[in-house]
């Protein structure tokens, strides 16, 4: 049962697709997908910010929109980018945070998957 489960694995990751056969096959880098950062958004009380928003731009180029993460007050950006992804989360009422990260290639298809917390200040009215 266990080695059907390995096996089960194996594909679905998708991973070396040879590998279960004992000859290496190709890698399917599509098979699945790593985001480059997760974010965490906090207001300054440390209270879950479930209306937070982002935008993020890998090396420069062009900016595009975060996607929600599992709990309502994450946010992933990144489809398996590398090099610097400067990110930028806002909510209302909020003032809006960038932040830069450094991610990493974890092995020819993957990167290495950068967490953070991001703390948004309230907007001072005056």
């Amino acid at each position: 049962m266990r080695t059907g489960l390995l096996v089960l694995a194996m594909m679905v990751t998708g991973c070396e697709e040879g590998f279960i056969i004992g000859e290496p096959g190709p890698i399917d880098c599509d098979a699945m997908v790593v985001f480059s950062v997760n974010i965490d958004v906090e207001d300054s009380l440390g209270a879950p910010m479930e209306d937070a928003s982002g935008m993020y731009r890998a090396n420069g180029g062009a900016e595009v929109e975060c996607a929600p993460g599992i709990s309502r007050s994450q946010l992933m950006c990144g489809a398996d980018e590398d090099g610097e992804i400067e990110v930028t989360v806002s909510a209302p009422d909020m003032v809006s945070v960038t932040e830069s990260f450094t991610v990493q290639m974890a092995d020819e298809c993957h990167v290495d998957p950068v967490s953070a917390t991001i703390v948004l200040d309230y907007v001072e009215e005056g």
